[in-house]
């Protein structure tokens, strides 16, 4: 597993301690959460636009059949 360092701002810091005490998790708990979440709704939201460039807007150099 790799680690990665993130900067949080003052509020997003209290945010993430305040629901660490609450529920007893980790801060990387919610994190790998978080950015899973993410990742999946934009790979969701690209899988939507690519379809939207279906067919390809490219040329045809000859009929298939005559």
């Amino acid at each position: 597993m790799a680690t990665v360092s993130v900067k949080l701002t003052g509020e997003l810091e209290e945010r993430l301690n305040r629901l660490v005490e609450v529920t007893k998790r980790t801060k990387s708990f919610y994190m790998k959460e978080a950015i899973t979440r993410y990742l999946d709704e934009m790979e969701d939201q690209l899988l939507q636009e690519s379809a939207y460039d279906y067919p390809p807007k490219t040329k045809q150099k000859e009929p298939l059949t005559k």
